[in-house]
């Protein structure tokens, strides 16, 4: 068998490795927050489509979007009132 040959095949075995590493690198990122408390809003159709529209701009999820606005709001509001803002919990491991 020639080189060329030994080499392709050395370069997609290299290519294929870190395709895979690639792919498992990001699965672990999607374990790290459980998000399992589920909240119920009611809202018009020309509502949910400026908010799935600011969530597709921002590149996150629509529920991604508004638990991260409606925390920033939730603190902005507690910090105004003179008092100080539940910390985030540290995340089990």
């Amino acid at each position: 068998m020639s080189r060329a040959f030994f080499r392709c095949t050395a370069f997609f075995l290299y290519l294929v490795l870190w395709c895979q590493w690639q792919y498992n690198f990001g699965m672990v990122k999607a374990e790290r927050r459980k998000h399992d408390k589920p909240l119920q809003i009611r809202m018009n159709q020309d509502l949910l489509d400026l908010i799935q529209t600011a969530s597709g701009k921002a590149g996150l999820s629509t529920s991604g979007w508004v638990r991260d606005r409606l925390a920033r709001v939730a603190r902005r509001e507690i910090r105004q009132t003179g008092d100080e803002a539940p910390r985030r919990r540290q995340r089990e491991e």
